[in-house]
């Protein structure tokens, strides 16, 4: 990705025409991330189609499908006193194409569950190399999160999931996930940076991908879980 192309990355995310609840949700990227941004995406295809965060796109019947229409990042972190005590970054990007509702949106999310001890201790890389399993649904309960080898303990689980208004309904998830979560900013209050991310095996949720990718920036801050 070129320098112009970072530019116009950031530009695009600070943007972003989002409803009332989704900007409560959404931090656009400050001037001194988006700098670090041009430089982290270099290594960008060109040729890839990139949304306001960056690149995700997943495999359907040996073709790539692009999710850069519409795209967003959030942080539920229930806080160090509550039980399960997990935080989870979600960012997920959305291909609306010409839709006849908001129903007709096709969505690859990626889901990275963290202690929220690491919250506020600094900058720094994590390794993600695991694979979760669990029931069927789009953010599957009792995830079972098997580590491999060089993964770091901080990160708790990983995974991808998709959503579609009409498809097939993904059975078990059985996800290997592989990539970095690298933080820029993580005070306590901001969590910003950057995930780089591959997923190998049916994804959660309707419409599964076998396969999945993303190289996304995200600048968020903690909130509470919402009540499903």
């Amino acid at each position: 990705m070129t320098r112009g192309s970072g530019h116009v990355l950031c530009s695009r995310a600070a943007a972003m025409n989002l409803s009332s609840q989704q900007m409560r949700r959404f931090r656009p990227l400050s001037s001194g991330l988006c700098a670090l941004a041009v430089a982290s995406l270099a290594a960008c295809n060109p040729d890839t189609p990139s949304g306001p965060l960056g690149e995700v796109h997943g495999e359907y019947d040996g073709d790539w499908k692009y999710f850069s229409d519409r795209q967003e990042a959030v942080l539920y972190s229930p806080g160090r006193d509550t039980v399960g005590d997990v935080s989870t970054l979600t960012i997920c990007g959305r291909d609306v194409g010409a839709p006849k509702n908001w129903l007709d949106d096709w969505g690859l999310c990626f889901h990275v569950s963290v202690d929220t001890a690491l919250l506020g201790t600094g900058p720094t890389t994590l390794v993600i190399d695991g694979l979760a399993v669990g029931a069927a649904g789009f953010i599957p309960r009792d995830i079972s999160f098997t580590r491999h080898e060089g993964h770091s303990p901080p990160v708790r689980s990983a995974w991808g999931s998709t959503f579609c208004n009409e498809g097939p309904q993904g059975k078990d998830m059985r996800v290997a996930t592989a990539g970095t979560l690298e933080l820029w900013v993580n005070d306590g209050t901001r969590f910003a940076g950057q995930l780089r991310v591959e997923t190998s095996g049916p994804s959660a949720g309707r419409c599964p991908a076998p396969k999945a990718q993303a190289n996304l920036m995200f600048d968020v801050q903690p909130q509470p879980p919402p009540e499903w």
